[in-house]
């Protein structure tokens, strides 16, 4: 009788509707384990070809399908806001936002890497793709959580991945070998760092749910453990800028995004930088604004002067991630609901252009298979090989410079705003003035596209269908945003 108490506590404490609250974490961990068994049976059985990879990517699209059926299905919604799981996770405004965004490039991000399978551009094996689900998984989890360790593993779990799909095969090995050691390490220091200031937080708070820490601190503490506090937030915050690549915690961007894949350079582009802009703008409220004010002026500085020192193309692209980033802090220097509005809104602008500027890089290749944009100076040959995807092309650098009237406009205008508001005008003097310098640099790479003719043409093949339609859809919402702000602003805020 004795041996199944335990057995009767349980099951007395579970029911279909608590069931019901984790089913969704339960199904995405479940079709990983699904597919990393049939995988192996396959590969053991030698039955498994790289062609299965493909097949995987498939699954993947139509598994975010019908997940996405799921969490947005109203009645489940409704089920899974008045549960006892509720009050562990994170339903915030923020974490809802930032969820659907996540949940809307990573579908993006799985046709562009079916089309990029498909057009034998990349030969991968199953492995492959089960590590994106594995990183995405880990993205999703932070989102969903309200707790300081739970962070931690889901930062792991996704760093984890993005060292293995850095240094995962292609025909250039050596540099991928590279940027995967130099990214783990790195990554490690940015743990490190992280796992120190959580245990001294628990050491001060006694626990790691981030709204037991808030109701603690404001009871007033000892000026030992006012201090001890202090330096654990500084600690977290380092780290989470190291993963970030924020300046000047930079080094592993560069090189990082130049020798990897393209199709994986996007993947760090997009999509890593969503969860820990949710842990870092939830923490924000723990003030040390000087922290956040170096960042966004070292990023601003180093992100912009090294942008015009270097040819490579997605060297290129490292460094506006670097200068982007800076506008990315603004919103935590002041946490209110107009930042938080700001930062989504700029997040969701700056993606929609990441991914029509890396969609030429990914797919328009000469004949024999070599990129066509290498370095800055192949920009003339998109004229020549697309005209129509010239001018989507340098609408996307516009955006990116925050040039009236595209979408990145409206982001950069909401971000100066933000600092606006909090009379932070030094702060905008700064990004005012580096953001005409960077305009500068994204004019010179029009320039290239429309009015330079020292190479000559060579034979091109065509963007193949879905990702050409996706440029179109993005490319409209881009150049036409000026015409429906409202819309959006509704739509992700």
């Amino acid at each position: 009788m004795v041996s199944i108490l335990p057995y009767i506590c349980f099951t007395s404490t579970l029911n279909f509707v608590k069931l019901i609250s984790i089913a969704y974490i339960l199904l995405y961990f479940s079709v990983i384990l699904v597919l990393i068994f049939c995988g192996s049976y396959l590969t053991i059985t030698k039955k498994v070809t790289f062609a299965f990879g493909k097949i995987y990517t498939i699954l993947s699209i139509y598994f975010f399908i019908i997940l996405g059926m799921i969490l947005w299905n109203s009645e489940t919604r409704l089920i899974l806001d008045h549960t006892f799981f509720s009050s562990c996770l994170n339903n915030s405004i923020l974490s809802e936002k930032l969820n659907s965004i996540l949940f809307l490039f990573s579908f993006i991000f799985l046709v562009i890497l079916y089309s990029y399978v498909n057009n034998n551009h990349l030969i991968v094996s199953f492995e492959f793709i089960i590590v994106i689900l594995l990183a995405l998984f880990g993205m999703f989890l932070v989102l969903l959580s309200h707790d300081l360790f739970i962070w931690f593993f889901g930062i792991e779990l996704q760093s984890f991945c993005f060292y293995a799909l850095a240094a995962y095969r292609t025909n250039r090995t050596f540099l991928q070998t590279d940027a995967g050691l130099k990214y783990f390490f790195f990554g490690s220091i940015g743990s490190s760092l992280y796992l120190f200031g959580i245990s001294l937080m628990y050491i001060i708070t006694g626990s790691l749910n981030l709204d037991t820490i808030t109701t603690i601190i404001y009871f007033p503490l000892s000026n030992s453990q006012h201090q001890i506090f202090n330096i654990s937030l500084i600690f977290i915050f380092i780290a989470l800028f190291i993963k970030l690549g924020i300046a000047p915690f930079h080094l592993w961007v560069p090189q990082v995004y130049n020798n990897v894949s393209s199709i994986i350079t996007l993947f760090f582009v997009l999509l890593p930088k969503i969860p820990l802009l949710y842990i870092l703008y939830s923490i924000a409220h723990f003030k040390i604004p000087i922290i956040f004010n170096i960042g966004i002026i070292l990023s601003l500085t180093i992100g912009t002067l090294f942008a015009f020192h270097f040819a490579s193309f997605k060297t290129f692209i490292a460094y506006s991630v670097i200068t982007n980033n800076a506008f990315f802090l603004v919103p935590s220097v002041s946490v209110s609901f107009f930042s938080l509005n700001s930062l989504i809104f700029f997040l969701f602008s700056y993606n929609i252009t990441m991914v029509i500027i890396f969609t030429g890089i990914l797919f328009l290749t000469r004949f024999d298979g070599v990129p066509v944009l290498n370095n800055l100076r192949d920009l003339i040959l998109v004229k020549k090989a697309n005209i129509l995807y010239g001018l989507l092309l340098s609408a996307a650098l516009l955006s990116l410079a925050g040039i009236p009237p595209f979408i990145g406009f409206f982001g950069k205008f909401f971000i100066l705003v933000t600092a606006a508001s909090f009379s932070s005008y030094f702060l905008i003097t700064i990004m005012l003035g580096f953001s005409l310098l960077i305009a500068f640099l994204y004019i010179r790479l029009m320039k290239m596209i429309f009015f330079s003719f020292s190479l000559k043409y060579v034979g091109i093949t065509s963007i193949p269908l879905i990702p050409a339609y996706m440029i179109m859809v993005l490319s409209f919402i881009n150049i036409f945003s000026i015409f429906f702000p409202g819309f959006l602003l509704l739509l992700l805020v």
